[in-house]
């Protein structure tokens, strides 16, 4: 019986759980590599708000997760800073990509596409009032439908058909 739940929660969240230790190891190689640290601490933060901007993760886990990233990303810094392996002006860099990932969060979350309300049987018939192609979001956030607007003239949809959905 544990076996199986532990397995069904492996199949849920395998995605985050491999993004944990994704992030882990990029961890490990900001700290053997200082003078590298810049490509493992963007990629951090560049695959949350890629993460994030498939799954759309509840308030509470997002911020909490912002939070983590956050104080690990800035207290590995922070350290390498007091111990003379990196310039102080690095360290802002933290708090910067901290509020880009909430803004993220503020704009997936208030965008129409993310409030609109469908039965969990029926996915693919959830209506938004605006398309990814008119939020020129390279990410939908909705299934397309047989029914949704024609892009304009001359413009289509950047990745049509993806089918992302937050409802």
């Amino acid at each position: 019986m544990q076996r199986d739940r532990i397995l069904s929660l492996a199949r849920s969240y395998g995605v985050d759980i491999a993004w944990v230790a994704f992030v882990g190891l990029n961890l490990i190689a900001m700290r053997l590599v200082p003078a590298w640290q810049t490509v493992p601490f963007l990629i951090i933060w560049v695959s949350l708000t890629a993460i994030y901007g498939a799954r759309l993760w509840r308030l509470g886990s997002t911020l909490l997760t912002v939070a983590v990233v956050t104080l690990a990303t800035g207290g590995l810094i922070g350290w390498q800073v007091i111990r003379g392996e990196q310039d102080l002006d690095y360290l802002a860099d933290v708090p910067l990509l901290a509020m880009m990932g909430v803004i993220m969060v503020w704009h997936a979350r208030t965008s129409p596409s993310t409030t609109c309300s469908c039965s969990t049987s029926s996915v693919s018939s959830c209506k938004t009032s605006r398309t990814s192609w008119e939020r020129r979001s390279p990410l939908p956030l909705a299934t397309p439908s047989s029914s949704s607007t024609p892009p304009p003239t001359g413009r289509l949809p950047r990745t049509p058909g993806w089918p992302l959905t937050s409802c």
